[in-house]
Protein backbone atom coordinates (compact mmCIF):
# COMPACT_ATOMS: atom_id res chain seq x y z
CA UNK A 1 0.00 0.00 0.00
CA UNK A 2 1.20 3.54 -0.75
CA UNK A 3 2.13 5.34 2.47
CA UNK A 4 1.82 8.86 1.05
CA UNK A 5 -0.13 10.60 -1.66
CA UNK A 6 1.58 10.55 -5.07
CA UNK A 7 3.01 13.74 -6.49
CA UNK A 8 1.07 13.30 -9.75
CA UNK A 9 -2.43 12.03 -10.49
CA UNK A 10 -2.80 11.29 -14.20
CA UNK A 11 -6.50 11.43 -15.09
CA UNK A 12 -7.91 9.84 -18.26
CA UNK A 13 -11.57 9.90 -19.33
CA UNK A 14 -12.23 6.96 -21.65
CA UNK A 15 -15.21 6.14 -23.82
CA UNK A 16 -15.10 3.31 -26.38
CA UNK A 17 -11.33 3.71 -26.40
CA UNK A 18 -10.27 0.13 -27.14
CA UNK A 19 -8.13 1.14 -30.13
CA UNK A 20 -5.72 3.41 -28.28
CA UNK A 21 -6.22 3.11 -24.50
CA UNK A 22 -3.44 0.54 -24.00
CA UNK A 23 -0.90 2.89 -25.62
CA UNK A 24 -2.02 5.72 -23.34
CA UNK A 25 -1.73 3.57 -20.20
CA UNK A 26 1.62 2.11 -21.23
CA UNK A 27 3.00 5.62 -21.72
CA UNK A 28 2.18 6.41 -18.08
CA UNK A 29 3.71 3.16 -16.83
CA UNK A 30 6.89 3.97 -18.80
CA UNK A 31 7.47 7.31 -17.04
CA UNK A 32 10.96 7.83 -15.63
CA UNK A 33 9.35 9.61 -12.65
CA UNK A 34 7.61 6.83 -10.72
CA UNK A 35 5.69 8.98 -8.20
CA UNK A 36 2.27 8.83 -9.84
CA UNK A 37 -1.14 7.25 -9.79
CA UNK A 38 -3.37 6.74 -12.81
CA UNK A 39 -7.09 7.43 -12.42
CA UNK A 40 -9.22 6.33 -15.37
CA UNK A 41 -12.93 7.09 -15.63
CA UNK A 42 -14.60 4.66 -18.02
CA UNK A 43 -17.57 6.65 -19.28
CA UNK A 44 -19.82 3.61 -19.73
CA UNK A 45 -17.89 2.22 -22.71
CA UNK A 46 -19.64 -0.35 -24.90
CA UNK A 47 -16.53 -1.89 -26.44
CA UNK A 48 -13.55 -3.75 -24.93
CA UNK A 49 -12.22 -0.72 -23.01
CA UNK A 50 -13.28 -2.09 -19.61
CA UNK A 51 -11.66 -5.48 -20.19
CA UNK A 52 -8.38 -3.87 -21.26
CA UNK A 53 -8.33 -1.61 -18.21
CA UNK A 54 -9.03 -4.45 -15.76
CA UNK A 55 -5.85 -6.19 -16.93
CA UNK A 56 -3.78 -3.11 -16.05
CA UNK A 57 -5.48 -2.73 -12.66
CA UNK A 58 -4.44 -6.29 -11.84
CA UNK A 59 -0.83 -5.56 -12.83
CA UNK A 60 -0.20 -2.22 -11.08
CA UNK A 61 -1.78 -0.97 -7.82
CA UNK A 62 -1.14 2.63 -8.89
CA UNK A 63 -3.84 2.26 -11.55
CA UNK A 64 -7.44 2.83 -10.48
CA UNK A 65 -10.47 2.56 -12.75
CA UNK A 66 -13.97 3.90 -12.07
CA UNK A 67 -16.87 3.17 -14.38
CA UNK A 68 -19.81 5.53 -14.86
CA UNK A 69 -23.21 3.85 -14.73
CA UNK A 70 -24.24 6.02 -17.65
CA UNK A 71 -22.44 8.14 -20.21
CA UNK A 72 -21.66 11.46 -18.50
CA UNK A 73 -19.43 13.02 -21.21
CA UNK A 74 -15.96 14.44 -20.76
CA UNK A 75 -16.42 17.31 -18.28
CA UNK A 76 -18.40 15.31 -15.71
CA UNK A 77 -16.09 12.31 -16.09
CA UNK A 78 -13.05 14.53 -15.54
CA UNK A 79 -14.56 16.15 -12.47
CA UNK A 80 -15.33 12.73 -11.03
CA UNK A 81 -11.80 11.47 -11.70
CA UNK A 82 -10.11 14.53 -10.22
CA UNK A 83 -12.32 14.40 -7.14
CA UNK A 84 -11.14 10.82 -6.57
CA UNK A 85 -7.48 11.66 -7.29
CA UNK A 86 -5.02 11.70 -4.39
CA UNK A 87 -2.15 13.63 -5.99
CA UNK A 88 -1.26 17.30 -5.59
CA UNK A 89 -0.81 17.85 -9.32
CA UNK A 90 -3.41 16.75 -11.83
CA UNK A 91 -1.99 15.64 -15.17
CA UNK A 92 -4.41 15.28 -18.04
CA UNK A 93 -4.23 12.63 -20.73
CA UNK A 94 -6.78 11.63 -23.36
CA UNK A 95 -7.36 7.98 -24.16
CA UNK A 96 -6.01 8.33 -27.71
CA UNK A 97 -2.84 10.29 -26.87
CA UNK A 98 0.38 9.26 -25.12
CA UNK A 99 3.25 10.75 -23.12
CA UNK A 100 6.95 10.70 -23.88
CA UNK A 101 8.80 8.82 -21.09
CA UNK A 102 10.27 12.00 -19.54
CA UNK A 103 7.07 14.03 -19.39
CA UNK A 104 6.47 13.74 -15.64
CA UNK A 105 10.16 14.23 -14.85
CA UNK A 106 10.21 17.47 -16.83
CA UNK A 107 6.90 18.58 -15.40
CA UNK A 108 8.12 17.98 -11.82
CA UNK A 109 11.02 20.40 -12.35
CA UNK A 110 8.63 23.17 -13.34
CA UNK A 111 6.06 22.31 -10.66
CA UNK A 112 8.69 22.37 -7.91
CA UNK A 113 10.15 25.62 -9.21
CA UNK A 114 6.69 27.23 -9.50
CA UNK A 115 5.21 25.53 -6.46
CA UNK A 116 2.27 27.88 -5.92
CA UNK A 117 -1.04 26.05 -6.50
CA UNK A 118 -2.08 29.03 -8.62
CA UNK A 119 0.12 27.92 -11.51
CA UNK A 120 -0.90 25.67 -14.35
CA UNK A 121 1.40 24.14 -16.94
CA UNK A 122 1.35 23.18 -20.58
CA UNK A 123 3.92 21.77 -22.99
CA UNK A 124 4.66 21.60 -26.68
CA UNK A 125 3.32 18.55 -28.49
CA UNK A 126 4.20 16.22 -31.33
CA UNK A 127 1.26 15.66 -33.65
CA UNK A 128 1.06 12.01 -34.70
CA UNK A 129 -1.24 10.06 -37.00
CA UNK A 130 -3.57 7.16 -36.15
CA UNK A 131 -0.62 4.76 -36.24
CA UNK A 132 1.46 6.89 -33.87
CA UNK A 133 3.83 8.14 -36.59
CA UNK A 134 4.93 11.75 -36.14
CA UNK A 135 3.47 14.31 -38.51
CA UNK A 136 5.18 17.39 -37.07
CA UNK A 137 6.36 19.03 -33.85
CA UNK A 138 4.13 21.87 -32.64
CA UNK A 139 5.76 24.79 -30.83
CA UNK A 140 3.36 27.08 -29.02
CA UNK A 141 3.64 30.82 -28.35
CA UNK A 142 4.89 32.23 -25.05
CA UNK A 143 2.64 31.74 -22.03
CA UNK A 144 1.79 35.45 -21.79
CA UNK A 145 0.60 35.49 -25.41
CA UNK A 146 -1.55 32.40 -24.89
CA UNK A 147 -3.15 33.89 -21.77
CA UNK A 148 -3.90 37.18 -23.55
CA UNK A 149 -5.54 35.30 -26.45
CA UNK A 150 -7.45 32.73 -24.39
CA UNK A 151 -10.88 34.36 -24.66
CA UNK A 152 -10.37 34.63 -28.42
CA UNK A 153 -8.88 31.20 -29.15
CA UNK A 154 -7.50 28.28 -27.15
CA UNK A 155 -3.99 27.38 -28.29
CA UNK A 156 -3.37 24.83 -25.51
CA UNK A 157 -3.63 21.08 -25.99
CA UNK A 158 -5.73 19.49 -23.28
CA UNK A 159 -3.62 16.32 -22.77
CA UNK A 160 -0.46 18.45 -22.48
CA UNK A 161 -1.85 20.69 -19.71
CA UNK A 162 -1.71 20.10 -15.96
CA UNK A 163 -2.71 21.95 -12.81
CA UNK A 164 -2.93 21.64 -9.04
CA UNK A 165 -5.94 19.98 -7.50
CA UNK A 166 -6.23 23.03 -5.26
CA UNK A 167 -6.65 25.31 -8.28
CA UNK A 168 -9.26 22.95 -9.74
CA UNK A 169 -11.20 23.13 -6.46
CA UNK A 170 -10.81 26.90 -6.28
CA UNK A 171 -12.54 27.49 -9.63
CA UNK A 172 -15.22 24.84 -9.14
CA UNK A 173 -13.87 22.25 -11.57
CA UNK A 174 -14.66 21.84 -15.24
CA UNK A 175 -17.89 23.59 -16.30
CA UNK A 176 -20.49 20.88 -16.81
CA UNK A 177 -23.19 22.96 -18.49
CA UNK A 178 -23.55 22.85 -22.26
CA UNK A 179 -21.67 25.66 -23.94
CA UNK A 180 -20.22 26.71 -27.30
CA UNK A 181 -16.84 26.64 -25.58
CA UNK A 182 -15.00 23.34 -25.09
CA UNK A 183 -14.56 22.15 -21.50
CA UNK A 184 -10.79 22.68 -21.54
CA UNK A 185 -10.91 26.27 -22.83
CA UNK A 186 -13.65 27.04 -20.30
CA UNK A 187 -11.43 25.68 -17.53
CA UNK A 188 -8.36 27.66 -18.61
CA UNK A 189 -10.46 30.83 -18.67
CA UNK A 190 -11.64 30.05 -15.15
CA UNK A 191 -8.02 29.70 -14.10
CA UNK A 192 -7.06 33.03 -15.67
CA UNK A 193 -10.05 34.79 -14.10
CA UNK A 194 -8.83 33.43 -10.75
CA UNK A 195 -5.43 35.08 -11.43
CA UNK A 196 -3.64 31.80 -12.05
CA UNK A 197 -0.47 31.95 -14.15
CA UNK A 198 0.28 29.71 -17.10
CA UNK A 199 3.80 28.29 -17.33
CA UNK A 200 4.84 26.91 -20.73
CA UNK A 201 7.29 24.01 -20.88
CA UNK A 202 9.19 24.42 -24.17
CA UNK A 203 9.66 20.70 -24.78
CA UNK A 204 7.80 18.19 -26.99
CA UNK A 205 6.44 15.99 -24.20
CA UNK A 206 3.05 14.70 -25.37
CA UNK A 207 2.07 12.86 -28.54
CA UNK A 208 -1.25 14.23 -29.77
CA UNK A 209 -3.06 12.01 -32.22
CA UNK A 210 -4.70 13.53 -35.30
CA UNK A 211 -7.34 11.13 -36.57
CA UNK A 212 -10.95 11.28 -37.63
CA UNK A 213 -12.42 10.01 -34.38
CA UNK A 214 -11.07 12.90 -32.32
CA UNK A 215 -12.55 15.40 -34.79
CA UNK A 216 -15.69 14.09 -36.45
CA UNK A 217 -16.60 10.83 -34.70
CA UNK A 218 -16.24 8.82 -37.88
CA UNK A 219 -14.09 5.85 -38.81
CA UNK A 220 -10.30 5.69 -38.69
CA UNK A 221 -8.26 8.19 -40.68
CA UNK A 222 -6.52 5.57 -42.81
CA UNK A 223 -9.86 4.64 -44.39
CA UNK A 224 -10.60 6.82 -47.37
CA UNK A 225 -13.83 5.18 -48.48
CA UNK A 226 -16.60 3.62 -46.44
CA UNK A 227 -19.53 1.41 -47.41
CA UNK A 228 -21.65 4.48 -48.00
CA UNK A 229 -18.90 6.22 -49.93
CA UNK A 230 -16.06 8.59 -49.01
CA UNK A 231 -16.56 10.80 -45.97
CA UNK A 232 -15.38 13.94 -47.70
CA UNK A 233 -16.11 16.19 -44.73
CA UNK A 234 -13.96 14.07 -42.43
CA UNK A 235 -11.12 13.86 -44.93
CA UNK A 236 -11.23 17.59 -45.61
CA UNK A 237 -11.28 18.52 -41.91
CA UNK A 238 -8.38 16.22 -41.17
CA UNK A 239 -6.31 17.69 -43.98
CA UNK A 240 -7.30 21.25 -43.07
CA UNK A 241 -6.24 20.65 -39.48
CA UNK A 242 -2.86 19.38 -40.64
CA UNK A 243 -2.48 22.31 -43.03
CA UNK A 244 -3.29 24.73 -40.21
CA UNK A 245 -0.60 23.21 -37.99
CA UNK A 246 1.98 23.30 -40.78
CA UNK A 247 1.19 26.97 -41.43
CA UNK A 248 1.52 27.84 -37.73
CA UNK A 249 4.94 26.18 -37.71
CA UNK A 250 5.98 28.04 -40.89
CA UNK A 251 6.13 24.76 -42.84
CA UNK A 252 4.66 26.12 -46.04
CA UNK A 253 5.39 23.35 -48.52
CA UNK A 254 3.77 20.57 -46.40
CA UNK A 255 0.77 22.85 -45.86
CA UNK A 256 0.45 23.38 -49.61
CA UNK A 257 0.66 19.62 -50.21
CA UNK A 258 -2.23 18.99 -47.81
CA UNK A 259 -4.41 21.50 -49.68
CA UNK A 260 -3.44 19.98 -53.02
CA UNK A 261 -4.48 16.57 -51.68
CA UNK A 262 -7.91 17.99 -50.77
CA UNK A 263 -8.26 19.40 -54.28
CA UNK A 264 -7.40 16.03 -55.83
CA UNK A 265 -9.85 14.17 -53.59
CA UNK A 266 -12.76 16.57 -53.90
CA UNK A 267 -11.90 18.34 -57.14
CA UNK A 268 -12.78 21.63 -55.51
CA UNK A 269 -11.58 23.86 -52.67
CA UNK A 270 -13.56 25.66 -50.01
CA UNK A 271 -12.94 29.34 -49.28
CA UNK A 272 -10.85 28.32 -46.25
CA UNK A 273 -8.79 25.94 -48.40
CA UNK A 274 -8.13 28.69 -50.91
CA UNK A 275 -7.02 31.04 -48.14
CA UNK A 276 -4.65 28.43 -46.77
CA UNK A 277 -3.27 27.73 -50.24
CA UNK A 278 -2.56 31.41 -50.91
CA UNK A 279 -0.84 31.76 -47.53
CA UNK A 280 1.73 29.17 -48.54
CA UNK A 281 3.19 31.64 -51.06
CA UNK A 282 3.69 34.46 -48.53
CA UNK A 283 6.76 35.09 -46.33
CA UNK A 284 6.73 32.70 -43.39
CA UNK A 285 6.72 35.50 -40.78
CA UNK A 286 3.55 36.90 -42.32
CA UNK A 287 1.97 33.47 -42.31
CA UNK A 288 2.82 32.98 -38.65
CA UNK A 289 1.29 36.34 -37.72
CA UNK A 290 -1.82 35.52 -39.72
CA UNK A 291 -2.34 32.09 -38.10
CA UNK A 292 -1.51 33.00 -34.50
CA UNK A 293 -2.90 36.55 -34.37
CA UNK A 294 -4.96 37.82 -37.28
CA UNK A 295 -7.08 34.77 -38.12
CA UNK A 296 -8.18 34.07 -34.49
CA UNK A 297 -9.19 37.70 -34.03
CA UNK A 298 -11.14 37.73 -37.30
CA UNK A 299 -12.91 34.49 -36.34
CA UNK A 300 -13.85 35.94 -32.94
CA UNK A 301 -15.14 39.13 -34.57
CA UNK A 302 -17.26 37.21 -37.07
CA UNK A 303 -18.63 35.01 -34.28
CA UNK A 304 -19.68 38.11 -32.32
CA UNK A 305 -21.38 39.55 -35.40
CA UNK A 306 -23.34 36.31 -35.91
CA UNK A 307 -24.37 36.33 -32.24
CA UNK A 308 -25.61 39.92 -32.54
CA UNK A 309 -27.59 39.13 -35.71
CA UNK A 310 -29.28 36.21 -33.95
CA UNK A 311 -30.28 38.42 -30.97
CA UNK A 312 -31.77 41.06 -33.24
Amino acid sequence: MRSAAPFFSVVIPAYNAETYIATAVESVIAQTDRDWELVIVDDSSQDATSDILLKYVAQDPRIRVFRNDQNLKVARSLNRGIKLAAGKWIVRLDADDFFTPVYLSSLRQYAEKNNSPDHFFSAWIAAVDEKGQKILDVRLPEAEKIQSMMKIENFLYHPATSFSKELWEKVGGYPEEDSDQAEDAAMWNRFIEANAKLVMIPEFLVNYRLHYTNMTSVKDAHLVAFESGPDWKGIRQNKEWRASLFLKQKMLKPARNEIITIAKLQRRLSFKNIQYFLLTFLPSTWVSFCMWELRPRLRAWMKSLRAKSIRF
